[in-house]
C-alpha cells in the first residue's frame, strides 16, 4: 500500500483467492508471478479470471516441477506466457526514474550489503530464510 496499490491481500491470514475476487469482481485480468515458486504459479493460475492471462517472470529454479490441473488453463480460458527478458530499454527507463527520485522502491529493500560481502547477499537469496524482497550490493565510491 505505501507503493500505491489500491488494496492487499495477506496470504497468511486471508483467502488469497477468495479476496481477490471479491476485490476484484470475479478474478484479476491479469497476474505477474514475479517470486520464482511454484506455489506462487499455481496460485497465479487460482487469481486470474476466466480469459485472463498469466505471465511467468520469476525463476523456480532448475528441476522444479509444477502439478497443475491441465483443466484450469483450458477450462479458464487463460493465458500463460513464460518471460525471461528484460528489454535494455526497460532497465533504463527504471534506473531513470529511480535516479530522478519519481518511483521510490526503498520499502522493497530488505537486505543491504558491502560489494565485498557479495557472498552473503547470494546466501541470503538462496536460502530466502525470512521475508527476502529485494538485496542491495552497496558499493562505495
Amino acid at each position: 500500500e505505501t507503493l500505491g496499490a489500491h488494496a492487499t491481500v495477506h496470504v497468511g491470514e486471508q483467502d488469497p483467492v477468495e479476496e481477490t475476487r471479491r476485490l476484484a469482481g470475479g478474478g484479476l485480468d491479469l497476474v505477474l508471478e514475479t517470486a520464482g515458486s511454484v506455489e506462487a504459479v499455481e496460485l497465479a493460475t487460482r487469481l486470474v479470471r476466466p480469459g485472463g492471462r498469466v505471465v511467468l517472470l520469476g525463476i523456480a529454479g532448475e528441476g522444479k516441477v509444477l502439478e497443475l490441473p491441465a483443466d484450469r488453463i483450458m477450462f479458464g480460458d487463460m493465458d500463460v506466457i513464460g518471460s525471461c527478458s528484460y528489454t535494455t530499454s526497460a532497465w533504463g527507463r527504471v534506473v531513470d526514474l529511480l535516479a530522478r527520485g519519481l518511483v521510490d522502491f526503498e520499502p522493497l529493500v530488505t537486505h543491504r550489503f558491502p560489494a565485498a560481502r557479495f557472498e552473503d547477499a547470494f546466501e541470503v537469496l538462496d536460502n530466502r530464510d525470512g521475508v527476502v524482497a529485494k538485496v542491495l550490493l552497496e558499493h562505495v565510491v
